[in-house]
């Protein structure tokens, strides 16, 4: 029983109340608009945590973003850092999965 359910908590969600690896990458792609210039280039979705790389034009456009993924629900923001090289915005955000329901 233990094995399944681990198994189980592993296809369903992190932990309980947490929204699961598949309705992570449904609210991220519903709220990152293209328009925005936004390129992600890594997701990483570990335990109650979130980990997302890439890069963008400008910090404008990073910062809109950093203020969408602030409203989403299930997932807090921990940490973003966005740096200037070689001409592109290139940013690691984390976030932690909180309990909430996402939708």
């Amino acid at each position: 029983m233990d094995a399944l359910r681990k198994e189980g908590k592993a296809l369903t969600g992190l932990s309980p109340g947490c929204p699961s690896p598949l309705e992570i990458l449904y609210v991220l792609s519903q709220n990152t608009p293209a328009t925005l210039g936004l390129k992600l280039q890594e997701v990483l979705i570990a335990a109650d945590s979130v980990r997302i790389t890439g890069t963008c034009d400008r910090f404008a456009t990073f910062s809109e973003w950093q203020h969408q993924l602030e409203t989403l629900p299930g997932l807090r923001l921990k940490d973003a850092r966005p740096t200037a090289r070689t001409g592109k915005v290139e940013f690691t955000i984390h976030l932690s999965a909180d309990g909430s329901q996402a939708s």
